[in-house]
């Protein structure tokens, strides 16, 4: 494997990770917003 290809396996990675980690955090969020609205 390339360096390039590690750079690239490595940036994607970081990105999916990034994704899944706003998710939970928007998760998170409408969940506190439903239990403020009751």
């Amino acid at each position: 494997m390339s360096t390039f290809e590690k750079c690239k396996f490595s940036i994607l990675f970081k990105l999916l990770f990034v994704d899944f980690v706003v998710l939970l955090f928007l998760h998170d969020i409408r969940k506190q917003a439903i239990r403020a609205k009751k």
